[in-house]
């Protein structure tokens, strides 16, 4: 029986590479000194640890697609401002040593432990399972400090993930076997003498803890070419410290993996010094790629609507030509009339009279105004023609530059579409400086909203804007609160308030996209919204937040008392840096 795999797309992060990692993170970066946090992106943590007599770093990603962790080279920015998160992380593990590398069982979960003198400092523990993925801060006495990702018992009925609640680890799939002991290949050969791959594959993941499809096909497939002892043997006690960057026929990158794939077929798997220095050149190739796919989508996205609209415009344009007529054809209507005006009746509402700029002068029928004398319906029919002259000459000259944007635009998405190095961000900026692309979002100016916020009400609004261009309200008093919530605050504006709590009401202004509004800006929102309550002081504030067409004042109610519904809740440092 033979096991085969299409050529894969990407190969997972799995538990062999999340073992492959640990152990290497363990060997070199464990009593290591932490130096540095930093958060790169939203789902991005890197900690700077001075380990082996020199400074390293070791990236930790929740991120749907990319969840990882290893050791890395490359350089990320750091943001101007360190998001919650990080600054949590910082409080806690700042000047502490990565006392213990762990991965508990054989599944893509990594707990890091830190100390400080001496004593327990606190735990990093990385969850790297797709959609589920997340990096969460657990105290010594085993509670949630904070969490990448916040998981509420609404988003979970089995596991909320929030601070303060008692952590607990992921749950292992009952009755499983863990892969990495020897007598593990019974189960496998058990698998592996099914007739059908595809149950021969559910079997394994089934009886075989931690299983990726991935690497269940990778041991099926070893099956065939020897005992299931010997595949188990080739898998699991392959040599520590190697890695692989596995490459598809065309030469880019896969991933990575501790061990060459044999599932792969035409993929070649080029060895590195170790799985780490592999991930991170596989991994930083990939999400470099993807980012550049995603920015020529948006760019073609930006330039084909450019294009429909200027496409769109021709045809008004063709339309407004048809409408306006013929200059010569008015222009020989009022000259008729003047030459037979001798013998058209008064008040009539048609001439026929002969066409005497045709050789065989044949009647031609011209509509009149009964109310106007001929001169006045001549001088009518002058006045169209006139207008048709200079409404062509402006349309002749619309047509011309819509023609001439047409064609930069569309050889500008010829140029994104087939050029493997063509710079998307660098075309974008080339059609906004020609005027073809509207221009990039730069701080939103004061809105009128602000401005009525401003106006005198019995309180006052203070208004924060965000470096995304965002205003965010703060109502400073009761009356203020009551004023921005019912009279400044747009339905689909987002509304926080400190859960339980009084404080002020604050207000995000989504214009008109609260989809769109970044999570960061809710986050700053949401501390603004701490530091102005009675919970000021403490360390974790939760704030509730929602659209304001969620928000109610009941009848009657002083003002600044409302009623609200589909919260989510944040939590925040309301001492927090910013």
């Amino acid at each position: 029986m033979a096991y085969t795999l299409g050529m894969a797309t990407r190969i997972p992060f799995d538990s062999l590479c999340v073992q492959a990692a640990t152990r290497e993170i363990a060997q070199a970066l464990q009593g290591g000194l932490v130096q540095s946090i930093t958060q790169p992106a939203p789902l991005q943590l890197v900690l700077g640890l001075y380990a082996g007599g020199r400074r390293r770093f070791l990236l930790l990603s929740a991120d749907a697609t990319w969840a990882r962790l290893h050791e890395t080279w490359v350089k990320r920015p750091n943001p101007p401002e360190p998001p919650v998160f990080c600054m949590a992380c910082r409080k806690h593990l700042d000047g502490a040593t990565l006392a213990a590398v762990q991965q508990p069982e054989f599944d893509r979960v990594v707990t890091l432990r830190f100390a400080r003198a001496g004593m327990a400092a606190g735990d990093l523990v990385v969850e790297m399972m797709g959609k589920h993925a997340n990096i969460i801060l657990v105290d010594p006495d085993g509670r949630i400090l904070d969490s990448m990702k916040h998981i509420s018992a609404r988003l979970s009925r089995t596991r909320e993930v929030l601070p303060g609640r008692p952590f607990a680890m992921a749950p292992i799939a009952a009755g499983t076997v863990d892969p990495r002991l020897p007598t593990a290949h019974t189960a496998l050969a058990e698998a592996a003498a099914l007739p059908d791959a595809e149950a021969a594959a559910a079997r394994a993941m089934a009886t075989l803890q931690g299983l990726s499809p991935f690497l269940a096909q990778e041991l099926l497939i070893r099956c065939t070419n020897g005992s299931a002892e010997e595949a188990w043997r080739s898998v699991f006690g392959a040599p520590t410290g190697q890695g692989f960057v596995v490459r598809d026929t065309r030469g880019a990158a896969l991933g990575a993996y501790p061990v060459a794939p044999a599932c792969l077929p035409g993929a070649a798997a080029h060895p590195v010094a170790s799985f780490s220095p592999a991930a991170d050149a596989a991994y930083t190739e990939m999400e470099t790629h993807a980012h550049a796919a995603n920015m020529a989508r948006q760019a073609e996205g930006q330039m084909q609507r450019a294009l429909k609209s200027r496409q769109s415009s021709m045809t008004e344009l063709a339309q407004q030509a048809r409408k306006l007529g013929s200059a010569e054809a008015h222009q020989r209507r009022g000259e008729l009339l003047l030459a037979h005006q001798s013998i058209i009746a008064a008040g009539t509402h048609e001439a026929r009279v002969a066409d005497l700029f045709e050789a065989e002068m044949p009647e031609v029928a011209i509509p009149l105004d009964p109310d106007m004398t001929i001169h006045e319906n001549a001088e009518r029919l002058f006045a169209k023609a006139r207008k048709a002259r200079s409404g062509a000459a402006r349309l002749e000259e619309h047509r011309a530059r819509l023609e001439a944007e047409i064609a930069t635009l569309a050889a500008a998405l010829q140029t994104l579409r087939s050029e493997p190095g063509a710079d998307p961000e660098a075309l974008c900026a080339e059609m906004r400086e020609a005027g073809l692309l509207a221009p990039e979002p730069g701080p939103a100016p004061v809105s009128v909203a602000a401005k009525k916020a401003a106006e005198p009400h019995g309180g006052r609004i203070s208004t924060v804007r965000t470096v995304d261009g965002y205003e965010i309200l703060i109502g400073l008093s009761a009356e203020a609160n009551d004023h921005l919530t019912t009279r400044v605050a747009a339905p689909t504006d987002w509304w926080l308030h400190v859960r339980g709590g009084t404080g002020a009401h604050v207000v995000v202004r989504s214009k008109g996209r609260p989809e769109s509004v970044p999570a960061a800006v809710l986050q700053e929102a949401a501390v603004w919204a701490a530091r102005n309550s009675a919970s000021k002081h403490s360390s974790v504030v939760a704030v509730d937040v929602t659209q304001k067409r969620h928000v109610r004042r009941p009848r009657g109610g002083a003002p600044g008392l409302v009623t609200y519904r589909n919260e989510r809740t944040l939590h925040v440092d309301p001492k927090r840096e910013g």
